[in-house]
């Protein structure tokens, strides 16, 4: 992957999870479901940037977080299965 499609993928993943606990914040679980799901197609760039400028070890990835989280409280099965 090129640096420049790793930044691509970090903008889009940092963008979607914004937008993602905005909607968190203003109780709009579903979007933020949704929203985290298609933060999700971006993670894997998203590391190799982070990965490459701050030599960054992860403990937690956002998007996967909030899936799991609010798709478990919502019963959201058909998300969940969205992750395996």
């Amino acid at each position: 992957m090129t640096k420049a499609e790793m930044e691509h993928h970090n903008a889009q993943y940092e963008s979607l999870i914004a937008q993602a606990q905005a909607a968190r914040r203003e109780g709009l679980c579903q979007r933020a479901i949704q929203l985290a799901l298609a933060a999700g197609e971006h993670i894997d760039g998203m590391m190799q940037y982070e990965r490459k400028r701050d030599d960054t070890q992860f403990t937690g990835i956002e998007a996967l977080d909030m899936v799991l989280r609010y798709g478990s409280l919502l019963l959201d099965f058909r998300s969940l299965d969205k992750l395996e």
